[in-house]
């Protein structure tokens, strides 16, 4: 019984999100006619990318295989009525409007890159995609690259709703000189003016930012429209921009004093979290924290007795804390759906820094808190993409903690190897690690799952692997000290970084690792002696290339 518990759970935390979130679609069919073997070999794929309200900065890719004469077919899903999506074919690409049904995008491979508008729509909003074809095609010959620092300028002196104004005629401007020699039909009119608005809302979250003012309550509705259907990657990315200018302008509110009532949660708030999520509590002490929220105040000795119990799990109880006081302090200054959404980026921000348990907890936590019909799904829809990799990964940490971490040799995932050894010394682990690697360069990077920037680095050193073979590099992964091995473990995993991993404890890194050096990059040779010159970072890419390229 206790099985089919455990796998209901399972079924409900992993799979539910997905059929949740999925909520429409739209088939994307297709042809590339007159497709050569030459262009095929280079492109044997179309991508149809979308894009999730809740995560401007990652494109969802969804691949469609060309068959033998060209033709392709995807399912996208759609949570939006209309959403913006992507086509990608070898170095063409356009936007399209998708909507519920079939859509249908042909091309002649003759004609690419000489025809104006190579593309032909059929099916949903096929008249409207054509017609944002042709607009594209008219607005590359036409339209001005914007001069921000005249927009900058221009906006001076003027009041948060003229530059609103003024912006939003700007960006529209082409789309009037369009017009002016033909119809346009008003579901393009729409989507393009919809861009130009949040275009213009980017750019004044970002101005109210680096200026550290507030915009006003009754611009509200010119940045954030209620009730609005249609997703476009502008929209996504100036909401992204509200979210990081909500954050900083609470912040500020609490440091000025201006909102000191957010910085801390009411006591039955405190409580019902503890006692919702405290670990190994007694019925005693749950009966004790159910009395504590209904006197709303607390005793000192409460006070210390509701303290311990956090400490059990201090890093948890910190962020459910700071996520409920953000979401305290807004509601005082957002309205609902700005709320919603705030409450959506905050787990989605907070994914990539934490381990699958606390991803389910804080999944349950805030999914149900969000009323609204698309950012609800559009946040289960993060969700399961961030964890459909759970089985993998829980396979992995049974390898890991079952295989022969000393030798180097434990592949945890294909093309994954993790060492992980707490009785032997960190710089025996990594000469084992360099023998393992003799007659490579080895490119050894100290990084950390749980910082961005970090987990940047980490996945752009992977790029050099396109590059070099198993043969000529090999990269080295150490964990920096203090983090999270289970984190560490399953991030690894999840992003498929491929290469050599070392964990260390804190008392292996505190007898020290001779062989690197001072950097958070080192260098080894084929003969495994360490590069005195500084190494580059990955995100260098071509300049670390030809330095690696000087030692084989």
């Amino acid at each position: 019984m206790r099985l089919l518990h455990c796998a209901l759970l399972y079924i409900f935390l992993f799979i539910s999100p997905a059929i949740v979130a999925q909520t429409d679609s739209v088939t994307v069919t297709g042809r590339i006619r007159n497709l050569t073997p030459q262009l095929y070999r280079r492109s044997p794929q179309v991508l149809i990318t979308r894009t999730n309200i809740l995560q401007a900065s990652q494109e969802i890719a969804h691949p469609a295989p060309l068959d033998a004469e060209g033709r392709f077919r995807v399912k996208v899903p759609l949570i939006y009525p209309q959403e913006e999506l992507t086509f990608n074919f070898n170095t063409i690409t356009t936007g399209f409007l998708a909507a519920p049904g079939t859509l249908s995008i042909d091309l002649n491979a003759d004609s690419l890159y000489v025809a104006e508008v190579p593309f032909r729509f059929g099916g949903v909003n096929a008249q409207v995609n054509q017609q944002y074809a042709r607009y594209r095609a008219y607005e590359a010959q036409n339209r001005k690259k914007p001069d921000w620092t005249r927009l900058t300028r221009q906006a001076q002196g003027r009041t948060p709703a003229g530059v609103h104004r003024y912006l939003v005629e700007t960006f529209t401007e082409p789309l009037r000189a369009f017009a002016a020699n033909q119809r346009v039909l008003p579901l393009l009119s729409r989507w393009l003016t919809s861009v130009a608005r949040y275009d213009a809302a980017t750019f004044q979250y970002e101005q109210a930012m680096a200026e550290g003012t507030e915009l006003p309550a009754a611009l509200n509705d010119s940045l954030r429209p209620a009730d609005d259907r249609l997703l476009t990657v502008a929209r996504a990315t100036a909401m992204e921009r509200f979210s990081q200018y909500a954050v900083q302008t609470l912040n500020s509110s609490v440091i000025t004093g201006s909102n000191q009532a957010g910085r801390s949660l009411p006591v039955p708030t405190l409580a019902s979290l503890v006692e919702r999520y405290g670990k190994n509590l007694t019925e005693s002490e749950r009966q004790r924290l159910r009395n504590i929220g209904s006197a709303g105040a607390i005793k000192p000795q409460d006070l210390r007795f509701v303290n311990s119990l956090v400490e059990r799990s201090a890093d948890l109880f910190q962020r459910l804390m700071t996520y409920e006081a953000l979401i305290r302090q807004s509601q005082n200054r957002f309205d609902t759906p700005s709320v919603d959404y705030l409450r959506g980026y905050a787990l989605v921000s907070a994914l990539p820094t934490l381990t699958l348990t606390d991803a389910q907890l804080f999944y349950g936590h805030i999914r149900p808190q969000i009323k609204d019909a698309y950012l609800g799904p559009s946040l289960s829809d993060v969700y399961y993409r961030e964890t459909k990799d759970s089985l993998l990964i829980r396979e992995a940490a049974g390898r890991l903690a079952t295989g022969d971490s000393l030798s180097g040799l434990n592949e945890i995932a294909p093309g994954i190897f993790a060492t992980r050894n707490r009785t032997t010394p960190g710089s025996q682990l990594f000469s084992k690690l360099l023998k393992n690697n003799a007659g490579k360069v080895v490119y050894a990077l100290i990084w950390s799952p749980s910082v961005e920037s970090s987990q940047q680095v980490a996945l752009a050193a992977q790029r050099l692997r396109d590059v070099f073979s198993p043969r000529e590099l090999s990269l080295l992964y150490i964990a920096a000290p203090d983090v999270d091995p289970t984190l560490w473990q399953e991030f690894i995993v999840k992003r498929n970084l491929k290469g050599d991993h070392l964990y260390l404890s804190a008392e292996q890194w505190s007898e020290g690792i001779s062989q690197l050096g001072t950097d958070y990059i080192t260098v080894f040779d084929r003969a495994g002696k360490r590069q005195r010159r500084s190494a580059i970072d990955p995100q260098e890419f071509d300049k670390l290339v030809t330095q690696l390229q000087k030692l084989l």
